[in-house]
């Protein structure tokens, strides 16, 4: 006689490898909080600034697979961050396309103003 599995059992989904260091958290307030700690402010480089919003991203669309209540304002919290870090490579590319051998490096570009400072 065959058995019925638990609802989800056997269906863990793997955990991104961007949030190995991160610990899991289970709400959006939470995620708030520790990306709010996790913040090295406008001091980080350009790229230590787009690993952020990396983990941002991916730790926001966790959140929006454990928060069903939040899931909608979880889901546009991954996607701003995705199209954050976009942003901010495109900027580090267009810089690293300037600089010529020989020649001084590119002053870094202004980044834009982020809500999360």
């Amino acid at each position: 006689m065959a058995t019925k599995k638990a609802a989800g059992a056997g269906t863990a989904k793997m955990r991104n490898p961007l949030l190995a260091k991160v610990p899991v958290v289970r709400t959006l307030l939470e995620a708030h909080e520790l990306l709010g700690r996790m913040w090295s402010g406008r001091d980080a480089s350009l790229v230590d600034e787009i690993a952020y919003r990396k983990v941002c991203a991916a730790l926001y669309a966790e959140v929006a697979d454990i928060d069903r209540g939040h899931y909608w304002m979880a889901s546009y919290h991954a996607q701003r961050e995705n199209e954050t870090a976009a942003e901010l490579q495109a900027q580090l590319d267009a810089q690293k396309t300037k600089a010529t051998p020989g020649a001084e490096p590119a002053k870094p570009a202004k980044r834009a103003k982020s809500g999360t400072e």
